[in-house]
């Protein structure tokens, strides 16, 4: 997964968002990114995407976004995110976070109280945290 770039990228984009406190959403003008990366930047977190990752980091942040094969990073608390298509790498680093997956290649938490749902063929799993729940969707 790369993850350097876009880090640094969700990084400034959420200390611009704390700074900023005056505006709470970017236009896709000031969204563009040199990389191609998109950041949008809202009340509950910043949101990076490319063709490549697509990076979440925040607090109560609810997102769906459709995957093509992507790596996915949600990196925060009490996020509920959705993932239609096949996603590649995905990472989940915080708490109480509830994700779900259509497809996906492998599924790595890093975290406590995390639910992660999936479907399709078994992902390569790995649970770092404690008290997560990983499952097949019904």
């Amino acid at each position: 997964m790369t993850r350097h770039p876009l880090a640094l990228l969700a990084l400034a984009a959420a200390l611009t968002a704390g700074l900023g406190a005056c505006s709470s959403h970017t236009s896709d003008s000031e969204s563009e990114a040199d990389s191609g990366a998109s950041v949008e930047a809202g009340d509950g977190g910043v949101v990076v995407h490319d063709d490549e990752d697509v990076i979440i980091t925040g607090d109560e942040v609810v997102e769906t976004r459709a995957c093509t094969g992507q790596d996915v990073q949600v990196t925060g608390s009490n996020c509920k995110c959705t993932f239609t298509g096949t996603c590649g790498e995905v990472t989940i680093v915080g708490a109480d976070n509830e994700v779900s997956l259509e497809n996906v290649t492998s599924i790595t938490l890093m975290g406590s109280n995390n639910t992660v749902t999936w479907r399709g063929k078994e992902p390569e799993i790995s649970n770092i945290g404690t008290d997560n729940q990983i499952t097949r969707a019904k």
